[in-house]
């Protein structure tokens, strides 16, 4: 650990708990023996302001971390693979979240290389777990744009408040594809909720038998993919309804963040554009229409439109709203917002942050652009 604050290592990984709990017999042979390992760990890295996370750990070692600030993240998939077989990643990592966010603790995805085929997708699920993203393209390799829709431009994480975790409905049989929600939550003017849809299926004709065959590798003869998640042969429902599949009632705007357009969606529900390609993907930022009638989506360029990390302060002022932005001195931030009466977006704001490290703009629902059901940027 001393090593670690010399390196500038932040946190410290101690990689295969569970391997090293089964191979090797002494921490077995007496009661208090694997407590007493893991708390020596804890002990060193807290003493040097380390923070730890656990990776191939057993939910054992989670529950035996609960009692030491200094463990912050577990990774919670096997390790990655690029460019095949998503459906033996993407599901588990969603799924495990679920435990690791129960207690507290940021699921960690692995890390990942921007310029695979997946490379979007794998940035997109880093940034929504809230934990670290780790890109690790070769020098030279990493698909700026990509690694750049995830943070500022000092490189600091735009993460939501809340993980994406599987909904609900994934874990009935369906034939739709794998959604997840995060979201980002405002106090009295409600929750900025980040929808993911990805395309996994079964009997796909895209499924290679290079993905057929990793999945085998990846999981326990007796225990197959298939038996992991609902993995549904072929999707065919592109639904989403927002009180059922997210618990979301009222009046929302949704915002198609891979087409850039918006709507209000009636009833509630509304169908996806179908998106055919094996482990393509859409998304949506789901915006609360605020009382003046507008929609804030936010910072449309990153992933997580509304962080709180680059929105300091948002307040409905009359036929306005009016929001603090925070960053780098000289960045550069585009916001959107929608006006549900006008069927539109706004025209859209740019502000430079300031010297101070902020910049206080308002966006007002004057020069409404042309009615209709989706608005694009001006």
């Amino acid at each position: 650990m001393g090593h670690c604050v010399e390196w500038g290592i932040e946190t410290y990984e101690q990689d295969w708990y569970s391997l090293q709990w089964w191979k090797t017999p002494w921490l077995r042979q007496a009661a208090g023996r694997g407590d007493a390992w893991m708390r020596h760990i804890h002990e060193a890295a807290s003493a040097r302001g380390v923070t730890e996370q656990l990776c191939m750990a057993e939910a054992s070692h989670l529950l035996a971390g609960l009692d030491n600030p200094s463990v912050t993240t577990m990774r919670t998939s096997v390790d990655y693979k690029a460019g095949i077989s998503k459906e033996t990643f993407w599901p588990q990592f969603h799924t495990t979240g679920l435990l690791a966010w129960a207690v507290g603790v940021w699921p960690f995805k692995d890390n990942f290389w921007s310029s695979e085929r997946c490379g979007e997708q794998e940035a997109l699920i880093s940034i929504l777990s809230g934990g670290i993203v780790g890109v690790s393209d070769g020098l030279g390799r990493a698909v700026r744009d990509v690694v750049m829709r995830t943070c500022r431009a000092d490189g600091l994480l735009l993460k939501p408040d809340r993980p994406a975790t599987p909904i609900d409905r994934m874990f009935l049989p369906h034939a739709r594809p794998f959604l997840t929600a995060a979201w980002s939550e405002r106090p009295g003017l409600g929750r900025w909720t980040y929808l993911a849809a990805y395309h996994l299926a079964s009997e796909h004709p895209e499924r290679t038998v290079e993905d057929r065959l990793w999945a085998q590798l990846q999981t326990d003869p007796g225990f197959p993919v298939e038996d992991m998640f609902v993995f549904p042969e072929r999707v065919t429902d592109w639904h989403v309804d927002l009180a059922d599949d997210l618990g979301l009632n009222g009046r929302f705007v949704v915002y198609d963040w891979r087409r850039g357009e918006a709507f209000a969606p009636e009833d509630g529900r509304f169908e996806m554009t179908p998106f055919e390609h094996l482990y393509d993907f859409a998304y949506y930022v789901v915006a609360p229409v605020l009382d003046n009638g507008l929609a804030l989506i936010g910072e449309t360029d990153k992933y997580v439109t509304l962080a709180d990390r680059r929105f300091e302060g948002v307040a409905v002022n009359g036929d306005a709203v009016t929001v603090t932005v925070v960053g780098v001195p000289g960045e550069r931030v585009t916001l959107r917002a929608y006006d549900v009466e006008a069927g539109a977006f706004l025209p859209s704001v740019t502000v430079e942050i300031g010297i101070e490290g902020q910049q206080e703009v308002t966006i007002q629902n004057g020069g409404r652009a042309p009615s209709g059901r989706s608005g694009r940027p001006n």
